[in-house]
């Protein structure tokens, strides 16, 4: 399997290049500067086959960290993909000093990228045809703003504005307005308040996904339960994820390039038209599940983007076990909102989520969901961990923590579900878990918001069986009920 090592000062633009590249049969590995990625190549066991690298970076630009890699390898050197914003940057330059093998602008098209990646390491896998990057046009992303308050619009509106690859083609005061220019306008991605008067966030989202669906992203600065649990409810209606409203300032401040990177991110998430207004189809069975399977004794899931909404569907299938099984979740939540997210997730699912705490028994009868910033882990097969270690492939809490100490308690008992989410947590756990002789559901990636989860799980050979939401609940319930051994 090749590797591949993402290098960029920013969280959300790896993710985008993970996601980009979930499908594709690769080993990807992470490092947050030229310096950090100079020593994971230096100490790397197997060499890379590919760096792909952002130019703009503190202390070390990505064409610097190019040239060292390329004279420290040789003719061993791994390719290099260079990727930046930079409108002066010009392939034929770049390619011209040897140091690089392709580049590409931002926002990177995802379909292209892959194709290239392909391409230079000689994947068995379909391509699209390579359009020269210097000949692409970049798209420009359709925003409209609602929020009641001209405070709120006028703040997003002047991040927004910063960036000549985002047009603010409308703003609304209300949620009623949001829908009207959803209708009128076509965005790409609105970014909704949740709390707003008349129409709220959860009703307007609702209505904009029966009417004229687009990717719905909730702005929030407020904490608590009653304005988290609009927020989660949002995500259930359709919203596409939750994003920090940024603090006044300059909009090229870090809160402001990251809200940019967001929007440019979730703009190449394909539009998923949900169950808000009707019921939930139940959808055939991808690939199959064993034979023969062991009897879960621990169940771990792991989810990010589209996940609130998918554990809140996914649970109520598990109510006839959740007494006589452990059930642990990670789910990746804006910060301060994991409380609310717990509550919220008890109330429209009316079983027993909690917040986890450290030492609290892990035991059937508790469904306990990760704190933010925090790992979740089974400390022993008799007691919950949260605890405070790294960041892994910068999430805390990561799944791959969690899959990992239910690999080393419960082995062959261990149950390992990969739900929604963009890029691969979880994954290296997964291997852990499969290492131990534990299962692995994962959801099918035409039932997610963002596949690049699932679908990094199923490419490593990881799933034991692919399924839809519908599918995913009685099945664990099945695996939780078994004997030792069961047949099909």
């Amino acid at each position: 399997m090749a590797r591949v090592l993402i290098v960029d000062d920013s969280v959300v633009m790896r993710d985008i290049v993970r996601a980009h590249l979930a499908g594709l049969a690769l080993d990807l590995e992470v490092a947050s500067n030229g310096e950090d990625a100079l020593a994971r190549i230096g100490s790397a066991s197997q060499p890379f086959d590919l760096v792909i690298t952002d130019y703009a970076m503190p202390n070390m630009n990505g064409l610097e960290l190019s040239r060292r890699v390329k004279e420290r390898g040789g003719t061993l050197a791994p390719k290099i993909i260079l990727i930046s914003a930079n409108k002066e940057l010009r392939e034929r330059d770049l390619l011209a000093t040897g140091y690089v093998d392709a580049f590409f602008p931002k926002p990177v098209d995802g379909t292209q990228l892959a194709a290239r990646v392909s391409m230079i390491l000689a994947l068995t896998v379909p391509s699209a045809p390579v359009v020269p990057s210097s000949r692409r046009a970049r798209p420009v992303i359709r925003v409209v703003i609602a929020d009641d308050t001209e405070v709120g619009r006028t703040l997003l509106a002047r991040v927004l504005k910063a960036d000549p690859e985002i047009d603010v083609v409308g703003m609304a005061r209300d949620g009623q307005g949001a829908v009207d220019l959803a209708v009128r306008e076509n965005p790409q991605i609105i970014l909704l308040d949740a709390m707003m008067p008349g129409l709220d966030g959860v009703a307007a989202t609702r209505r904009i996904m029966a009417l004229a669906p687009t990717r719905v992203v909730i702005v929030s600065d407020q904490q608590g339960s009653r304005p988290a649990a609009q927020i989660f409810a949002a995500t259930e209606a359709g919203a596409l994820d939750v994003i920090a409203r940024p603090a006044w300032g300059d909009p090229m401040g870090p809160q402001a390039v990251a809200l940019r990177d967001k929007i440019k991110m979730l703009a190449e998430i394909p539009v998923v038209r949900r169950w808000a207004d009707g019921p939930r189809s139940v959808r055939s069975r991808r690939g199959s599940s064993l034979r023969s399977f062991n009897r879960a004794t621990a169940i771990g899931i792991c989810a990010s983007t589209g996940g609130p909404a998918a554990i809140a569907a996914l649970l109520p299938g598990l109510a006839g076990v959740v007494s006589s099984v452990p059930i642990l979740i990670v789910q990746h939540v804006l910060a301060g909102f994991d409380e609310a997210l717990a509550e919220w997730l008890a109330e429209v699912t009316q079983l027993p989520v909690r917040l986890a705490t450290h030492g609290m028994p892990l035991r059937g009868g508790v469904i306990a969901l990760a704190p933010e910033g925090k790992h979740l882990v089974a400390q022993s097969p008799l007691t919950i961990g949260v605890i405070e270690g790294p960041p892994v492939g910068n999430h805390r809490p990561s799944g791959t923590p969690l899959f990992e100490s239910l690999a080393r308690h419960f082995g062959d008992g261990a149950l390992g579900v990969m739900l929604t989410g963009m890029g691969s947590d979880g994954v290296e756990g997964l291997r852990a878990l499969k290492a131990a002789g534990g299962s692995v559901l994962v959801q099918s990636p035409d039932s997610c918001v963002v596949s690049g989860m699932p679908g990094a799980a199923i490419s490593r050979g990881y799933a034991d069986a692919v399924l839809s939401l519908d599918e995913l609940g009685p099945e664990i319930a099945e695996r939780v009920r078994a004997p030792a051994r069961s047949r099909h």
